[in-house]
């Protein structure tokens, strides 16, 4: 593996801060009035997403992009309270709530400029390298032991290619 294809995997693992900063700017400036039908809809104006009000479970959440359709895989999901009626729109606990959206989201990414500006890259690219090789080795070596499988668990090996 090149350096250059390290660089690409990390580059498109970093992660977009919208809708959830447009969402919070509105719940900012909106904040201490109870959520309504009418605030979903300038939402969804002001995004640009499909964004729904998603009442289960004895919590609210705001989703969009698909979230509850694809389990989680496209999307994203906000709670907003562990309550269905009288939710009140408070950006602290939006934020608070959804550390993974917010603060997490801002650590993750940073590292991720860290790891596109570092020298270790190159040397990563070299040892990617070498575990290739070394892996085909093994392979070619241990394909005759009828124990192949014991001597992987024995010596916390990945079995496979």
């Amino acid at each position: 593996m090149s350096a250059e294809k390290i660089r690409q995997v990390i580059e498109s693992r970093i992660e977009s801060t919208e809708p959830q900063n447009t969402i919070l700017q509105f719940f900012r400036d909106n904040a201490g009035k109870r959520i309504t039908k009418l605030h979903i809809q300038k939402l969804r104006e002001i995004t640009g997403e499909e964004i729904r009000l998603n009442k289960s479970y004895g919590m609210t959440h705001l989703e969009w992009g698909g979230y509850s359709i694809s389990r989680g895989r496209s999307g994203g999901m906000l709670l907003l309270s562990h309550s269905t009626t009288n939710v009140v729109i408070d950006p602290d606990v939006m934020v608070n709530q959804n550390i993974a959206y917010f603060s997490a989201l801002e650590e993750r990414n940073t590292k991720r400029h860290e790891n596109l500006s570092s020298s270790k890259i190159e040397a990563l690219a070299k040892a990617i390298e070498a575990y290739k090789l070394a892996k085909k080795e093994l392979g070619s070596q241990i394909e005759d032991f009828v124990d192949d499988y014991a001597i992987f668990e024995e010596f916390d090996l990945k079995w496979g290619s």
